[in-house]
């Protein structure tokens, strides 16, 4: 992608324990858990351990917010899909693991349809028209329920430490770009 440099020169914000930003987050193919409440949803990612707030309790959108690693998102029901709008998002994050950019005037849709009583799947439109010509759509996310009792049916600690982070340059980044400890 357009801002992303080998490993070993670390320019991928994830390499300074900075979060990954929402759009990276829900294309990171792990867990998460959605607990739906009167006026809200809220999303606990296993990636980076991060929580996600959809407000559903019929405010609009802010003109103005953020920048917010991870938006400020609003949700409305149609049917069986819920509709989030996200907002505010900070463009210092990557918008995947490529490097890819957006800016400060990215608008996210996200369309969560249940599929069946185990199934949900999610499509996430980008339109920022400072970096695109056009909005574009992603390819479908198909999230499956984890069945009760089973390994993977529990969100687990996958948190970001910088001291993490330093190691791993240490040990593997910058040895695999040829440059010393």
């Amino acid at each position: 992608g357009p801002r992303q440099a080998p490993p070993a020169f670390g320019n991928d914000p994830l390499g300074d324990a900075n979060p990954p930003g929402l759009l990276r987050t829900l294309i990171y193919p792990r867990p998460v858990q959605i607990i739906q409440l009167p006026d809200r949803v809220v999303q606990l990612f296993e990636y980076g351990h991060f929580w996600r707030t959809i407000w559903t309790d019929g405010r609009a959108v802010p003109e103005d917010q953020g920048p917010y690693w991870y938006g400020y998102s609003v949700g409305t029901w149609a049917g069986d899909t819920l509709m989030v709008q996200t907002v505010g998002l900070d463009a210092r994050a990557w918008l995947d693991e490529w490097g890819t950019p957006f800016s400060d005037e990215a608008k996210i849709t996200e369309r969560w349809r249940k599929v069946d009583a185990n199934t949900v799947q999610m499509t996430i439109t980008v339109d920022d028209p400072r970096t695109y010509a056009k909005p574009w759509p992603s390819d479908p996310r198909t999230l499956r329920l984890q069945p009760k009792g089973s390994p993977n049916g529990e969100i687990l600690e996958v948190i970001f430490a910088p001291v993490d982070e330093k190691e791993f340059n240490e040990r593997v980044r910058n040895p695999a770009g040829g440059r010393g400890n």
